[in-house]
């Protein structure tokens, strides 16, 4: 929400680079940064005082996407995941999630 994602950042650099025909840094073919870029795990904050729904979808086949949004008094979730893909499975993250959550508030409560 506030800009501080390093990937956009450097999204941006590769496609100027690009659009005003220049060579792209070597960064961008580096294994290790074309490894990062395979996020699993894609979350966001849509944030809103109404209780609409809001969902996106995962960046890559095995992965997730999560959408949050935190209130006052609650926190609505939207998650998905490819119906295809054997890696994922959106319910036993829902029920992680979930499980996680509990924990933590059980935790707060205690102390």
């Amino acid at each position: 929400m506030q800009g501080f994602g390093v990937d956009r950042h450097l999204l941006g650099l590769k496609l100027a680079a690009k659009e005003l025909d220049i060579e792209v840094p070597k960064l961008f073919f580096d294994a290790g940064f074309v490894r990062s870029l395979h996020m699993r795990i894609s979350t966001s904050q849509v944030a809103s005082k109404c209780d609409g729904f809001m969902c996106y979808g995962p960046l890559v086949i095995d992965g997730y996407a999560c959408c949050y949004n935190p209130r006052n008094e609650d926190m609505n979730f939207a998650i998905s995941a490819f119906r295809s893909s054997k890696q994922t499975n959106a319910a036993f993250f829902r029920e992680s999630l979930e499980n996680s959550l509990d924990d933590m508030k059980n935790l707060i409560m205690s102390n």
